[in-house]
């Protein structure tokens, strides 16, 4: 469904993707641990069985009713802050500013918020029962229906002399055709890049990043800023009136690896160097709330006083203050 064009305009950059990607993490790989730990610790242990089945039960429906939470909550979010961001007025103007959606998401928040706790919870009560499994006595040696089974397919492969069980051969084929696909998929991204030059457009005034510029970057890139941000202005209504001209593709042609990123804790960045003064993006920097007073924005420690620039040049990015932390790009 997120393939489709006018699905994805909605969602992307919102808390939709958010509530994708967990409802995954959390229901598919969390429980696959779950369970493979569940079934291999009384094997690896020599235990007979677990130490309590109705802790199992406990944990898989704390799990569930968290993913539940976690996942809904985010989804509702995620269309309400797309349609949010698109809203406009009988004139024509957007009527809700980027920090009014931040707001309104804050009781959504507070149903995640559970939704983890729960899912923690589940998570702890297993611990806690693998543990209580580990320490009691061995089980005693006896041979289990399974075990049985399996001695006896045994022996009948060494009585026919065959070496090889027949199942073997359709696990080749899977991997074989796995590869397949695999190598399909890898040409189709990976062919396009040898002909980056010709699908570029040029744009006037390009060029690569000076070392401040670079020095910038990197800490931008070292203080996570991308998780929270995007650079990427889509060629969407709502988002040229709010953050200016949509992004180009060669713009981010010295961007490695590019900042577009996926999701939008804070507005865009793309357009915003040079919208406000040097003074408002230190005081942003040093107390967020005190210039949006909606914004989740942590504080950073920023000096009353610029550094030495000519430091800044020389250095690497890992020595350079947080005052240059900053995230304004100017292109």
């Amino acid at each position: 469904m997120m393939s489709i064009r006018a699905v994805n305009s909605l969602s992307h950059y919102t808390d939709w993707t958010i509530g994708h990607v967990h409802s995954g993490a959390l229901g598919w790989n969390g429980m696959i641990t779950f369970g493979a730990l569940y079934f291999l610790v009384p094997r690896l242990w020599n235990r007979e069985r677990l130490y309590s089945l109705s802790l199992v039960s406990w944990h898989f429906w704390l799990a569930t009713i968290g993913i539940v939470l976690y996942a809904a909550s985010m989804w509702v979010t995620g269309i309400m802050e797309g349609l949010m961001w698109r809203e406009v007025d009988a004139n024509g103007f957007l009527v809700n500013s980027f920090a009014d959606t931040v707001a309104a998401k804050f009781p959504m928040y507070v149903v995640r918020g559970l939704g983890g706790v729960l899912y923690l919870t589940g998570a702890i009560i297993m611990f806690y029962n693998l543990w209580m499994t580990v320490k009691r006595s061995p089980a005693v040696e006896a041979t289990t229906p399974a075990q049985s089974r399996l001695n006896k397919e045994g022996r009948k492969m060494a009585i026919s002399g065959q070496t090889r069980d027949p199942r073997d051969a359709t696990s080749t084929l899977l991997a074989m055709f796995a590869f397949l696909v695999v190598t399909i998929g890898g040409i189709v991204q990976i062919a396009p890049l040898f002909w980056l030059e010709n699908t570029i457009e040029d744009v006037e005034g390009m060029r690569p990043y000076s070392p401040l510029e670079l020095a910038g970057r990197d800490i931008y890139v070292r203080e996570g800023c991308y998780v929270c941000h995007s650079q990427m202005v889509r060629p969407m209504r709502d988002e040229v009136e709010r953050y200016g001209h949509y992004s180009l593709a060669a713009e981010s042609k010295y961007d490695h690896p590019f900042q577009w990123g996926s999701k939008r804790t804070g507005p865009d960045l793309a357009r915003v160097g040079g919208r406000y003064s040097d003074d408002w993006h230190v005081d942003h920097l040093r107390d967020p709330q005190a210039v949006v007073p909606e914004s989740v924005m942590p504080k950073y420690g920023v000096p009353r006083k610029p550094p030495d620039r000519r430091r800044a040049h020389r250095g690497s990015a890992r020595d350079a203050p947080r005052w240059w932390a900053c995230p304004t790009p100017t292109r």
